[in-house]
């Protein structure tokens, strides 16, 4: 199973511009490693485990699109592999097999497998958590030739890795709670605790940098998403196939449904791991502040796979192949849409750095309204080379931030008119059309006049040529 969804991962897994959380994440990566521990001593420390591994991997594999995406694909090949072994250690081998083949048709899954950012390995270690619980807790056999301490262990670490990559997902420990048995419930409790109290410095340091996602606002669209709209999570399909994930989404509910409702001492864990963690994240935002997004939540949808493939087991033979079919081709148009180049929210980052690449490099420079916009530079960075970048401040010998401020914008434009470039790139926030913004007058004013200009849903580029 996990050779099949990471073979369907790699197709054309490289082909969606880059988003700019994909651009920080080229941006931390491609700094020298004191600099990153700098930087993480101020922000992302939550993401800090996910940079130094795949800095790790781009040393080795480079920073195209597919070099630092395939480690997210790996994962999720991985998680869908451990979903069928759970399945099979809570139920049987044919409950295991439909619980990794419904896990390839989960939008929400392969969605963060074509993300260069963490959500992809908090999903593999939460399923792996899961699935070292289990042989914790059972009796040792023949073939486990491990002592029961180092089970334990194994699970322990494990989940001091998965907060250290997603802190959000050590919530994994509720549906824990629940599927633990009573004989070993003192010894989950004692080195679960264990793991907490490693995890307490990290978890203090990471609450210093909430701000970070203070812009985080839900609605009742987020209350459909984490009561299981989330499992199509990405781009949704237009036209005609968009019928298809409304098919896919109601047949993965109603799946999961008759999963539900077949008694097994499982049940309420599953239950609890699919919907429990969403909700209690996203309850924080009834008194206005809320810490909810799918992202966050990805690495309990593994919990649906194994609810839609414990339905699935209880259907006749030739009714569960007939489902397990209409869920395949019910997930092809989403699955199709997010290989499009422009899945990643319409920013259109591969189609603006083809822009800034038609530039002549020499007498060629560039302005970045607003640090922000700097996520395209480093997503790509090749587009970008040669040009001279007039809103670059000196660098501090200690970074404090993946974009580092830059000198006001006046400044920057006031560098057109003393260095007389031939041809001036300004990368700008989409916020407002480019006509009529004041920046455009004192470039009009240095000599300059625009040629050309290509908009995504974020970040905007317009090309002047210079007098």
């Amino acid at each position: 199973m996990a050779v099949v969804a990471l073979l369907l991962g790699m197709i054309h897994l490289g082909r969606p511009g880059l988003s700019a959380d994909e651009g920080s994440t080229k941006a931390a990566v491609a700094l020298p490693w004191r600099d990153l521990a700098s930087v993480l001593h101020h922000m992302d420390l939550v993401h800090g485990t996910y940079y130094a591994l795949l800095h790790l991997w781009v040393d080795v594999a480079g920073s195209s699109a597919f070099a630092v995406r395939l480690p997210s694909a790996v994962c999720i090949a991985g998680a869908c592999g451990l979903v069928a072994a759970v399945a099979q250690r809570l139920d049987d081998r044919r409950t295991g097999w439909y619980a990794g083949a419904a896990s390839l048709t989960v939008p929400g899954l392969s969605w963060p497998g074509l993300d260069a950012r963490p959500a992809a390995l908090a999903v593999l270690l939460a399923v792996l958590a899961t699935w070292l619980l289990i042989r914790a807790d059972a009796l040792p056999t023949r073939a486990d030739a491990l002592p029961s301490r180092s089970r334990w262990a194994a699970y322990a670490l494990c989940l001091v890795a998965l907060a250290l990559t997603q802190v959000t997902a050590l919530l994994i420990v509720l549906p824990h709670a629940l599927l633990v048995t009573r004989a070993v419930r003192r010894r989950w409790l004692g080195w679960t605790a264990a793991a907490l109290v490693v995890l307490v410095p990290f978890v203090i340091a990471g609450r210093r940098q909430a701000e970070q996602v203070a812009w985080l606002t839900n609605g009742a669209s987020d209350v459909v998403s984490a009561l299981g709209g989330h499992l199509t999570a990405g781009p949704a399909p237009t036209g005609a196939p968009a019928y298809a994930s409304g098919v896919l989404l109601i047949a993965l509910l109603a799946l999961a449904g008759v999963g539900v409702a077949a008694r097994s001492t499982a049940r309420g864990a599953l239950v609890m791991w699919a919907l429990g963690p969403p909700l209690l994240l996203l309850a924080p935002s009834l008194v206005g502040s809320s810490m909810y997004a799918e992202r966050y939540v990805a690495w309990c949808l593994p919990a649906y796979a194994l609810l839609v493939g414990r339905g699935l087991a209880r259907l006749p033979g030739r009714a569960a192949l007939i489902a397990v079919a209409t869920l395949a081709l019910s997930a092809v148009p989403a699955w199709s849409a997010q290989r499009t180049l422009d899945a990643k929210g319409w920013e259109r980052t591969a189609e603006l750095a083809a822009v800034v690449h038609t530039v002549e490099r020499q007498g060629g420079a560039v302005v970045f309204l607003d640090t922000s916009t700097r996520t395209l530079a480093a997503a790509y960075p090749e587009a970008f080379v040669g040009l001279t970048d007039l809103s670059r401040a000196p660098v501090p010998p200690r970074p404090t931030a993946l974009m580092l401020p830059d000198v006001p914008d006046a400044d920057a434009l006031a560098a057109v008119r003393r260095t007389h470039p031939r041809t001036v790139v300004v990368v700008y926030r989409n916020r407002a059309p480019w006509t009529g913004r004041a920046e455009m007058r004192v470039l009009a004013r240095s000599g300059c006049a625009l040629t050309h200009t290509e908009t995504g849903s974020r970040n905007a580029v317009a090309l002047w040529t210079c007098s």
